[in-house]
């Protein structure tokens, strides 16, 4: 939904398959998604990780990425549920979509996180670009309330109103 709204507003924003290996500083818990973070750790580690798992798949992560200014966008982190870490979504800075060193290193609401470039790993890609297609038609809805200058409030309650969403308002 976030690239098609990007676009709706001029923006190009690309999909970008990372693994991501993490720390959570208030609970001391550390945490991968995806098998090139998975691949960083001791046995004994990667172990306890992969039983850990949804169905023991290791598929990876997606973030968003603007050129210029540069952006990476990661709303997906709430997935970190299924550790007991409560992540926020992330919106940072980056200095290039494409670091030489393969990897963007960020400090986030209590959390360490390292990304690292997987482009070959595409296995969540497909299910991407299927969801994409889906939501052209409410994403062209935003961007033309985003540009007619409406509030976040007012889209929220007029998608509430069309669609019979639930209130977003709190999720912003």
């Amino acid at each position: 939904m976030l690239i098609e709204i990007g676009a709706n507003l001029g923006f190009e924003l690309s999909a970008r398959p990372v693994s991501v290996r993490g720390f959570d500083m208030a609970t001391g818990q550390e945490f991968v998604m995806g098998p090139k973070a998975t691949s960083t750790l001791s046995p004994d580690n990667r172990q306890a990780i992969l039983n850990r798992l949804p169905e023991g798949k290791d598929n990876g992560h997606l973030v968003l990425t603007l050129e210029k200014p540069g952006l990476l966008l990661d709303p997906n982190m709430r997935q970190l549920g299924q550790y007991g870490i409560d992540a926020p979504s992330i919106l940072m800075n980056i200095q290039s979509a494409q670091p030489e060193s393969g990897r963007w290193d960020a400090h986030h609401d209590g959390l360490s996180l390292i990304y690292l470039l997987d482009e070959k790993n595409t296995a969540l890609l497909p299910r991407f670009n299927a969801a994409r297609l889906e939501s052209k038609t409410l994403a062209g809805s935003i961007g033309e309330s985003l540009r007619a200058g409406r509030t976040v409030e007012e889209i929220c309650n007029e998608l509430q109103r069309r669609y019979n969403y639930r209130s977003m308002s709190s999720s912003r």
